[in-house]
């Protein structure tokens, strides 16, 4: 079952949406950041205070993981091509 940030993103993905209860809000928060820039140590404290604060059914090594795989999907999906009708 998925949270009502998820389900927002799902129908905006730019709502930015997230719910620090949830593990894919948490994996999308952390997938955002760019792996060595100093927002992404700020973005891990951050999950980490809040992990151990609001959710007891994860950690912060299954952030990780699944914000690896959630960036291993973006990649694997091939860019949208323009359709000719939209061309005009």
């Amino acid at each position: 079952m998925t949270c009502p940030a998820c389900e927002a993103v799902a129908a905006n993905p730019q709502s930015g949406k997230c719910r620090m209860q949830c593990l894919h809000c948490c994996a999308r928060l952390l997938a955002s950041t760019r792996p060595q820039s100093p927002q992404a140590a700020a973005m891990l404290a951050l999950l980490a205070r809040c992990i151990k604060r609001y959710a007891s059914t994860f950690g912060l090594d299954d952030v990780k993981e699944s914000a690896r795989l959630l960036r291993a999907k973006r990649r694997s999906v091939p860019p949208r091509s323009p359709s000719l009708s939209s061309m005009g």
